[in-house]
């Protein structure tokens, strides 16, 4: 199997509702019926007779025909003539009856049309990568605008890994290790900042008071009101889906990981280096971090020194975004920032 089909198919296996969305709106449009399978394609009512019918289908001798040799071998009477392994019970007899009804209202085949795929997502009936990331965004839109502000943002990428980490619940915190053996019994787990709780990654990088008071500088220094979100899942879920205009948002999809990798940093500076910095050093420090990231990873019109001080007055003032010639490629008026 190529690496291509084993990402898709190894995406189904975690999916299945991915490969019922498919099955569900892959129908078969049916011409001639040379091409389409009697059972095993979606060409009748939108749906597989295969599954519609599992025990006619166990018993059928002909599992891969075609829908026209399942017509040519009608009777007479233009009756669906099928050959099974064995006489059918009456209960299986009640099960025939109700597929011959069902296929009493088929379509008459159409002679040199071959028959097509027809993708029942879209009105063009066309199948479209669009479609499916639009139903996939539908059902499971958190996690994608959470994955997508994780990746595609100023950070760099140990940063944007280590979000996807935290994300995750993969973060080496001392429960974590000693839970996989890596530390004994005796070695103190609790949280190096408060010394109460034990140091899981939602007590160390959201729970703690100390960590709280950070998170609470942040929102309000974008002016903005919460309460305590629940898991890292939660504040990341709550983060992407604040509205902003486009140039404002590159700094904001950026400050929720500079804050958990400041916060790590300093936990480890803490844990292996006995380092303890003051909380107000600690937010500057985020703050600068923030500013360079934004300002190296975008053409942007600003001071790195008029973020850090004037967060509101940079959010209100015009704004140009400039291509790889220094000429201006956009304007807005909500968002921009004064230029070196």
């Amino acid at each position: 199997m190529s690496k291509i089909w084993g990402d898709i198919v190894n995406i189904v296996a975690s999916r299945p509702e991915l490969l019922h969305f498919f099955r569900s709106n892959a129908v078969v449009s049916i011409g001639d019926g040379q091409i389409a399978s009697f059972w095993t394609d979606s060409w009748s009512g939108g749906f597989c007779l295969r599954d519609e019918f599992p025990r006619l289908y166990s018993l059928s001798n002909g599992k891969d025909g075609s829908v026209s040799l399942y017509h040519s071998n009608r009777d007479a009477s233009r009756n669906w003539v099928f050959n099974f392994r064995r006489p059918l019970f009456a209960w299986e007899e009640g099960e025939l009856r109700r597929l011959s009804i069902h296929l009493s209202s088929f379509p008459l085949l159409i002679a040199n049309v071959p028959d097509c795929l027809k993708w029942n997502a879209t009105p063009s009936g066309v199948f479209s990568v669009s479609s499916a990331y639009h139903w996939f965004e539908l059902g499971f839109g958190s996690s994608c605008m959470v994955s997508s502000s994780l990746w595609k943002n100023a950070a760099p990428p140990r940063v944007q890994f280590f979000g996807w980490l935290a994300w995750r619940g993969r973060i080496k915190t001392a429960s974590f290790l000693r839970r996989i053996g890596m530390l004994n019994g005796n070695v103190d787990v609790c949280c190096i900042f408060c010394k109460e709780m034990e140091e899981t990654s939602i007590h160390v990088l959201l729970h703690c008071p100390f960590v709280w008071w950070i998170w609470s500088y942040f929102v309000n220094w974008w002016g903005l009101q919460w309460v305590l979100p629940g898991s890292v899942q939660d504040l990341l879920d709550w983060w992407a889906g604040c509205r902003h205009t486009k140039m404002v948002k590159k700094i904001w999809s950026v400050v929720p990981l500079a804050i958990l990798w400041s916060i790590w940093k300093q936990r480890n500076d803490c844990v292996f280096n006995g380092v303890q910095r003051s909380l107000d050093a600690l937010c500057e420090n985020i703050k600068v971090i923030i500013a360079v990231w934004v300002k190296s990873a975008f053409t942007l019109d600003y001071f790195v020194y008029d973020l850090i001080r004037d967060l509101n007055q940079v959010k209100i003032m015009p704004q140009f975004e400039y291509d790889g010639s220094g000429e201006p490629i956009g304007c807005t008026l909500d968002v921009i920032i004064k230029t070196t």
